[in-house]
């Protein structure tokens, strides 16, 4: 069948079926900008959106320019290759290309997997544009800055292409997916829609790649331009919020202080949900400037606290002290803010396993320590916990192999590292126990301590026998774990696995 103007893309479920993701395919609609201007008939695919997805993709790859994958490390691989697979078999010489986080940073292991053909690096609205209109009238790929790719059996690498001004971009085309199944209820209302104002990360967290692949380089959308997108997205999707998938929001204080001023005086009444930040940044902003962001509407903020042990924090490149979480959350108690905090557990100290059981056990007095203060200042605040998982152009990755990790050597080995409280990955720093008692805290406890847990599980039942069991059986847990962690007594986890186990006949998933 003779090609057309015609992109089909791929967006790979970020978790297996028993925790259904659902949002918006940002990556690819952001691929999507110039080539939807330029007449291109885009095809995004994704299980949110149809049901049918193996036929959808097969059948729109049949006439496409290519097949486009966006994937991130993890269960997004897994998928990504399983679609791959399929579309090679029966469409063996229509290109299949990869991109996102994780073909940015290993894009030569990326592109040895017989099902990648080519891999766009970094940024790819202006890559992907000049792909797609190569390979549709057949000119060389040669002089694209930012791919990688193989050309009869051998590597080609071209030179990267440099972190452009995202204003020079067209604005996300939403139109080009079903939006209301990409909705998200939140804690602040039941139709939140993802949007990114800002691509980059001025900071230099250890754990985090973008001082590798974005050079500590940050690129905000003018504040203009943010307000009439939301002020237009509002109005078209009747949206209660807006989902910041920013890396960094509050990189310049002038700038979100224009976009909150901006919303105020055009009357835009939506939430802010989920804008991330760091916390020393954030200390710093004046009460007048947390007044203007309350008004504008600013709900809940994601922070990474990362540990309650100023060593570990330093190790981490965070460039705080302890203090600062606590500070921060009185500052956001005192304006009604939610703050998700996200904490590491396990860094990469010795590969001495007793000393680093002991450096480990240390991190969990700490953070759990700080904890309790932070409890004592709200309790509507969320509490995340992951194990340290090693990402490949940190900082502290070859700190982690060095002490024992053994990183995949292939494109499909990334699919089971996921960053996660339960991970199983092996590593010669924390022991198996600390890795299960941070599961059972991050998923157990403190999940049973949170009031709005029985709603939003209850939610997810569908049988009314599952919902009465679960009714009776609920405040008992509840009860047992928040008992666990006022004597802060871990062990003996009967009660925890009694937990997994009901959660499995329940039918919401395993670890």
């Amino acid at each position: 069948m003779q090609r057309k103007r015609k992109v089909t893309l791929f967006h790979p479920a970020p978790s297996p079926p028993v925790h259904p993701w659902r949002g918006a395919p940002l990556a690819l609609l952001s691929a999507s900008g110039f080539l939807d201007r330029q007449g291109y008939d885009i095809r995004i695919i994704a299980d949110f959106l149809y049901h049918d997805l193996e036929e959808q993709v097969l059948e729109h790859c049949r006439d496409s320019v290519c097949l486009g994958i966006s994937t991130f490390t993890g269960h997004q691989i897994s998928e990504g290759l399983r679609v791959a697979r399929l579309v090679r078999e029966k469409l063996p010489q229509l290109p299949i290309v990869w991109g996102g986080w994780h073909p940015s940073i290993l894009p030569e292991q990326t592109v040895a997997d017989p099902n990648v053909d080519i891999v766009v690096r970094g940024q790819g609205e202006r890559t992907f544009t000049e792909l797609v209109n190569a390979l549709y009238h057949g000119r060389s790929l040669d002089g694209i800055q930012g791919l990688v790719w193989r050309e009869n059996g051998a590597l080609r690498v071209n030179p990267p292409r440099a972190l452009e001004d995202i204003n020079n971009f067209p604005s996300v085309p939403y139109h080009l997916v079903n939006v209301e199944r990409c909705l998200v209820a939140t804690d602040f209302g039941q139709r939140g829609l993802m949007y990114v104002s800002s691509y980059g990360c001025p900071h230099r967290c250890a754990f985090c790649v973008e001082p590798v692949l974005n050079k500590r380089r940050w690129s905000g959308l003018e504040p203009e331009r943010v307000v009439s997108e939301w002020e237009y997205l509002v109005r078209e999707y009747d949206l209660d919020s807006i989902i910041l998938y920013d890396n960094n929001f509050f990189v310049d204080k002038e700038r979100v202080h224009s976009i909150c001023s901006e919303l105020i005086r055009r009357n835009v009444r939506v939430r802010i949900v989920g804008a991330s930040g760091r916390i020393p940044q954030l200390i710093k902003y004046e009460p007048e400037i947390w007044q203007v962001m309350r008004r504008a509407g600013l709900a809940s903020i994601l922070v990474g606290a990362e540990s309650g042990v100023q060593e570990t924090l330093d190790l981490l490149h965070k460039d705080m002290v302890v203090g600062d979480t606590l500070r921060l959350a009185k500052v956001c108690a005192r304006y009604d803010v939610q703050i998700v905090y996200s904490y590491l557990i396990g860094s990469p100290w010795s590969d001495d396993l007793e000393e680093s059981e002991r450096r480990v056990d240390e991190e969990y007095r700490g953070t759990i320590s700080q904890i309790d203060q932070l409890l004592k200042v709200s309790r509507q605040n969320i509490f995340m916990w992951f194990v340290y998982t090693p990402y490949p152009g940190s900082e502290l990755f070859q700190r982690a192999v060095g002490l024992g990790f053994v990183p995949p050597s292939s494109l499909e080995g990334w699919s089971t590292v996921v960053l996660s409280p339960s991970t199983g990955q092996q590593r010669g720093w924390i022991s198996r126990g600390q890795v299960r008692r941070t599961s059972m805290i991050s998923n157990y406890v403190w999940r049973l301590m949170d009031a709005r847990t029985y709603e939003q599980v209850r939610a997810r039942l569908h049988n009314k026998i599952a919902k009465l069991l679960y009714a009776a059986v609920y405040p008992i847990a509840a009860a047992v774990a928040r008992l666990r962690w006022k004597l802060k007594f871990f062990g003996l986890p009967i009660d925890y696995w009694l937990f997994l186990k009901a959660r499995e006949r329940l039918g919401l998933g395993k670890e």
